[in-house]
């Protein structure tokens, strides 16, 4: 597919500004006098657009921001100084920039499954005992 380049700048920003309205939690409910929802049809594109907007399925709530979060990546920290290492320590031994610990930990970034996996190889853990503690709260 190609996208027009005098059109990519607007594309670019109608994303922005509608990644600013999820962040701001705006979107999913809509106002009883609001306009009806405009047919998506089946281009996958205005699908993705619609989604992200918050119209069709509403906002989902993104779980970088939620309590079990904050708490899974409060445990993290603390399994790091637990094993005495400092952001670097840790960034050397998983072989990434120190920026990628600070992110996630600060809740910047996410991890995926594999990227927990090596963290808390790299931290001596067993993965299966943070994730036991983070389903018993």
């Amino acid at each position: 597919m190609r996208i027009c380049p005098v059109r990519l700048p607007a594309f670019r920003s109608l994303i922005y500004m509608s990644l600013r309205r999820i962040k701001r939690g705006s979107c999913g409910i809509a106002a009883p006098d609001a306009a009806p929802e405009p047919d998506l049809g089946s281009n996958p594109i205005r699908v993705t657009i619609a989604t992200t907007l918050g119209w069709g399925n509403g906002c989902v709530t993104k779980s970088i921001f939620t309590e079990k979060y904050r708490a899974f990546r409060a445990m993290l920290v603390k399994a790091r100084e637990a094993a005495g290492m400092t952001q670097r320590d840790l960034s050397v031994k998983l072989s990434r920039p120190q920026s990628f610990v600070s992110k996630y930990e600060l809740g910047e970034r996410r991890l995926d499954v594999v990227e927990f996996l090596e963290v808390t190889r790299a931290l001596g853990i067993d993965p299966s005992d943070l994730i036991r503690k983070l389903s018993k709260d």
